[in-house]
């Protein structure tokens, strides 16, 4: 079952405007400043959206009803998941291209991974909130103040999520995690967050 919602996750995709949107967020964000940390923003935001119009649509619905509710989930979070990887390549090129310097391949596969498992928790921040306002708002505002986090105090931010992107996403530095912890933590909190998006997604009127 799970296969088959994946299969009609993926043949949306053609007409996936949300994901087309957060392409071209993602190139004009990254080319002027050369940085890669803005994928993994896009498909915060991109994980978030692709929830809660599903939801306001319609569409969640008529999922749930082919399948179980966690089988819809985890189609959900796997396609989500290779969305943001596309959108950490794109990222990546776009960086490398406006620092005129060939791409790093850690720092790569650091940016399709940070992507990835932010488009997860973007979609996490769908599920739990419902709201197609609130929901990419309160997203944004965690973005940006586990960055202020980060900043004013490194040994809180270092394991927030968007310290441990930041740890994948750069060569390293005193306030960030080393790569193999930041995934461990990346990873932790995509579980803790999987598992209340479930909960709430199993206990919530889904129409």
């Amino acid at each position: 079952m799970t296969l088959r919602l994946l299969r009609a996750e993926f043949l949306r995709l053609p007409t996936d405007y949300v994901l087309l949107g957060c392409l071209a967020m993602t190139a004009v964000l990254s080319v002027p400043s050369g940085g890669i940390a803005q994928p993994a923003f896009a498909a915060t935001l991109y994980g978030v959206l692709r929830y809660v119009l599903d939801r306001r649509h319609g569409t969640l619905a008529r999922t749930v009803l082919i399948g179980h509710t966690t089988s819809a989930l985890v189609a959900k979070a796997v396609a989500t998941a290779l969305c943001g990887g596309l959108l950490g390549i794109v990222g990546g090129a776009c960086a490398a291209i406006a620092r005129g310097t060939t791409w790093d391949f850690e720092i790569l596969l650091g940016a399709i991974l940070a992507a990835a498992v932010s488009a997860v928790i973007g979609l996490c921040f769908g599920v739990v909130i419902g709201n197609y306002f609130l929901a990419p708002v309160t997203a944004f505002g965690t973005f940006a103040g586990s960055a202020l986090v980060l900043h004013l105090w490194p040994d809180i931010g270092q394991a927030l999520p968007f310290g441990a992107v930041m740890s994948l996403l750069t060569d390293g530095g005193t306030n960030l995690l080393s790569p193999p912890l930041a995934v461990i933590v990346l990873l932790a909190w995509v579980l803790m967050a999987g598992t209340v998006a479930w909960w709430s997604m199993t206990t919530r009127d889904l129409g």
